[in-house]
């Protein structure tokens, strides 16, 4: 290994000439000499030194102090400081910037060889124990993601086996028509959760982005919580200013949230005790320490009486899959609170918990308060519209385009939608749906709604096809269908010109009820 490259910052020539000599004549290879502290981080960019031997007085905009601080932050090059007085207000400020080092002028040159050699040694330290902390990270991250893994690994195959299981019976049972039908639900009930649990992942994965509505968070929570408590030993208590602030969240996510921590307490209470739900409309500033936008916030606490959380679990708490042998908030909940903490930080929000062992816990929620300015609550509600009777009157309740690249969905949806009383016809990707189409448009029986896949491996899909859709007819009707609910075209469907949305898999009456609603609006 070659001798140390050192850099000298000093705007007095005589000093900066004989820190020079020194440092030649003690074996290190000088790269060049500063007198001003921008000069200095431009050299130290392109140069590289080991370390910089810098002036605190310099006679310029800028002290060495500064210029200290600014070389350490980026470039993570250690500095020793020079200085004629032993300052304790400036040896402050120096230990703030990462010193490595302090010489008072005049010095020795086995000083500066000692001051030298201690700080190059422990900047290699320094940069050896951040490798390793990198390291120990991923690790971390690792254990975190093959946890997420054997949870989730564990969860689809109970949820498979129950429907494959389900299915054998129906075959069985074919004979019996009321054994198959029972037989049959416990596999779509079973499908359902496991449509539930992808939900969840995705929103933990993507961030689920929020499809957002203005809401009173406070008449949402009293819902929610008093149905979860609900056949519990466990008596809510509601504290609510009269003038708590409005909201815009995602409802599904946030009750989401809410049952997590409402399902927590009551086993960390164990079905007995209060929970104390507190509202407060507060403003955040930078004063107040939080990794939050300055502004006005709602802002939420649940507070049980349980058995608490231990000191060495509580930074645990938001992991994925975290579990101990514990009960309460630490026994084992899959995605709960790491979804929890996905959703509200999604909406630009905070979650922390604080709890001791035994004294119970405490989850405070931030949420981002709407102003006056913002809201519609208090403007008058549009009326409501008028109910449009279907085109095609009779047991032919209209004609729907269905565009899937998946040929087993194209069939499932065209016998699911045919026996819901419409007339189906299906292609396989944007281009095709938009020549069957016109066609329709030219024998003079249109469709009455296009239910369009959002991404189509075979072609092109539906954000694009519904684009040119409206170009052609700028009445037509469409539903956006997607297995990807955080997709900006889903979270802000109107916006590309679609009616409403689908998620799959979906239920033959969430199908038949959107269908309805879409072909009856105006």
């Amino acid at each position: 290994m070659g001798a140390a490259k050192i850099m000298i910052v000093e705007d007095n020539t005589t000093v900066a000439a004989d820190c020079h000599e020194c440092l030649i004549n003690l074996g290190y290879n000088v790269t060049s000499i500063q007198a001003s502290g921008e000069e200095s981080i431009l050299k130290a960019q392109t140069e590289m030194p080991d370390a910089v031997l810098m002036d605190i007085h310099l006679r310029d905009k800028m002290d060495g102090i500064k210029a200290a601080e600014h070389i350490y932050n980026q470039f993570q090059i250690p500095v020793v400081f020079l200085s004629a007085y032993g300052d304790l207000e400036l040896l402050e400020r120096a230990k703030q910037v990462g010193s490595f080092g302090y010489l008072i002028k005049p010095f020795e040159e086995r000083e500066l060889y000692a001051t030298l050699e201690m700080a190059l040694y422990k900047a290699k330290a320094e940069k050896e124990h951040k490798k390793m902390e990198a390291q120990i990270n991923l690790l971390q991250k690792m254990e975190s993601i093959g946890t997420l893994a054997g949870g989730l690994a564990h969860d689809f195959n109970n949820l498979l086996y129950v429907v494959l299981g389900n299915i054998n019976l129906a075959e069985d049972n074919l004979q019996n028509a009321n054994l198959a039908s029972e037989n049959l639900k416990e596999a779509e009930k079973a499908c359902l959760q496991a449509k539930e649990l992808t939900k969840k992942l995705i929103t933990f994965s993507k961030g689920g982005r929020p499809v957002k509505e203005e809401t009173s968070i406070d008449k949402l929570v009293n819902s929610i919580v008093i149905d979860t408590l609900k056949e519990s030993g466990i008596q809510p208590a509601f504290s609510i200013p009269y003038d708590i602030k409005p909201i815009k969240i995602d409802i599904g996510q946030i009750k989401q949230v809410i049952n997590n921590i409402a399902v927590n307490a009551k086993e960390a209470m164990n079905n007995k005790g209060v929970l104390k739900i507190d509202f407060k409309n507060v403003d955040i500033t930078k004063e107040d320490n939080l990794p939050l936008a300055p502004g006005k916030y709602i802002k939420l606490s649940l507070k049980d009486n349980g058995t608490g959380i231990s000191k060495q679990n509580i930074n645990k708490i938001f992991d994925p899959y975290f579990s101990t042998k514990g009960m309460g908030v630490e026994k084992a909940q899959g995605l709960g609170l790491a979804i929890c903490h996905s959703i509200i930080t999604h909406h630009n929000g905070l979650i922390t918990v604080e709890s001791e062992p035994e004294e119970g816990a405490v989850f405070l929620i931030y949420l981002p308060a709407l102003t006056p300015e913002e809201t519609d609550l208090q403007k008058p509600a549009e009326k409501p519209m008028a109910e449009v009777p279907a085109k095609h009157p009779g047991t032919n309740k209209g004609k729907i385009l269905v565009m899937d690249d998946e040929e087993g969905i194209r069939t499932l949806m065209h016998q699911i939608i045919n026996r819901l009383g419409y007339d189906v016809e299906t292609c396989i990707d944007g281009k095709e749906a938009i020549e069957t189409y016109i066609k329709a448009m030219e024998s003079k029986k249109p469709f009455d709604a296009v239910i369009l896949d959002l991404t189509n491996k075979l072609g092109m899909g539906g954000q694009e096809a519904m684009g040119k859709l409206l170009e052609i007819d700028p009445d037509t009707k469409g539903i956006i269908i997607t297995g990807y609910s955080d997709d900006p075209v889903v979270t802000n469907y109107r916006a590309y010109g679609f009616s409403d949305f689908i998620t799959k898999p979906a239920t033959r009456d969430k199908l038949s009820r959107i269908i309805s609603e879409v072909i009856s609006r105006n």
